[in-house]
């Protein structure tokens, strides 16, 4: 089970981050809010899914695994991909947890 603390920074850090860097390369905004949208993206495309197959219809499902439902590896390896998927498509960097990062960019008064 992920921590708390690694599920606060995925949700007010990565996906905050990812949502912005979408929106600077033309996503639309109503593609990207909420930022729950974002996090199923993120989910879909980087956990890695829950196979299980169904009598009923005589097939496999396959589901994407919840992030708070990830262990502390695993949850690195999810971060870590999308990191540089972030870096390769939205130019943005996204900071590790404990890491200390400082913007360039002026505020206005």
């Amino acid at each position: 089970m992920l921590s708390p603390k690694l599920l606060k920074y995925y949700m007010c850090t990565i996906v905050p981050i990812v949502q912005r860097g979408l929106l600077d390369v033309g996503i639309p905004q109503n593609e990207v809010h909420p930022k729950e949208i974002v996090h199923m993206y993120l989910r879909e495309r980087f956990c890695p899914s829950n196979e299980t197959w169904n009598d009923v219809e005589q097939r496999y499902e396959s589901k994407p695994k919840s992030v708070a439902d990830m262990d502390n590896a695993q949850f690195f390896h999810f971060k870590e991909d999308i990191q540089r998927w972030a870096v390769e498509f939205l130019g943005v960097y996204i900071p590790d947890p404990n890491e200390l990062c400082s913007s360039w960019v002026i505020m206005p008064d």
